[in-house]
């Protein structure tokens, strides 16, 4: 899908996959000041070979919604960022939504240079190849009532890998960051921290961080064990099959 600049796209009930481009957009690419809303939909399988946005790309002036959406297996080559959406100075809100398996040479989840807000949602299992960019890489982030975690990178930069965020400014609260990693099996364990930022963290409590965070404030909890990752965070079985991708809840504090 090419979304003209100006014009205002909506999908709904719907699934995109399956589809490819060079660069910017594997399923859709939007130009400037484009409304794009996604809705009950789910985006797979739909990668770049380069640039930006393995599932979809919006320019400057754009806005884009997804709400209660899957957007899982999506993701560019080496030389991409953003394996599910890359933001160009457009404003993002993800609601309830999972965003899951994708990859890119960095920011294997969202990429975003301009407003950023992920509530309800859960960010997991994706993959990086090189360094810092995180999984989720953006300017002003606001992480509520959400999951980061079991995100990896397989290259370090400078020794470090993947940071669950890394943002200019973050806000969060309600929120679990906690097991994201080096190496494709987490078998280096965590050495960096899950949260990164440049300029301003602010807590507003109630988080829990697989890692020491500046900024983290009381009634936030800290715990890492074993490869980093908080033992009272389990995947849910379903259906005998083993973890459900991108779904993850708190057990007892053990």
């Amino acid at each position: 899908i090419f979304a003209a600049s100006g014009s205002r796209v909506t999908i709904a009930d719907s699934a995109l996959s399956g589809n490819h481009a060079s660069y910017n957009g594997g399923a859709i690419a939007g130009g400037s000041n484009v409304t794009l809303t996604i809705r009950s939909s789910t985006l797979s399988h739909n990668d770049i070979d380069r640039f930006l946005g393995g599932a979809a790309y919006l320019d400057s002036g754009s806005s884009l919604v997804v709400e209660s959406s899957t957007v899982t297996h999506n993701g560019g080559g080496e030389y991409s960022v953003g394996g599910a959406f890359a933001l160009d100075g457009a404003n993002a809100s993800i609601s309830r939504s999972t965003i899951s398996e994708n990859n890119a040479g960095g920011a294997a989840g969202i990429w975003s240079n301009s407003l950023l807000i992920v509530s309800d949602s859960t960010i997991a299992k994706s993959e990086s190849a090189y360094g810092d960019f995180g999984t989720i890489n953006g300017n002003v982030v606001f992480f509520r009532n959400s999951v980061i975690t079991g995100n990896n990178a397989v290259f370090p930069i400078d020794s470090v890998g993947n940071l669950g965020i890394v943002a200019k400014q973050l806000f969060i609260s309600n929120s679990i960051a906690a097991g994201n990693c080096l190496g494709s099996d987490h078998s280096t364990g965590c050495p960096t921290p899950d949260i990164k930022t440049s300029n301003l963290l602010v807590s507003n409590g109630h988080n829990v961080f697989g890692s020491n965070v500046s900024g983290s404030v009381a009634g936030d909890r800290q715990q890492v064990a074993h490869h980093g990752c908080p033992r009272y965070l389990r995947r849910r079985s379903v259906g005998g099959t083993g973890g459900e991708p991108g779904r993850f809840q708190t057990a007892g504090r053990q």
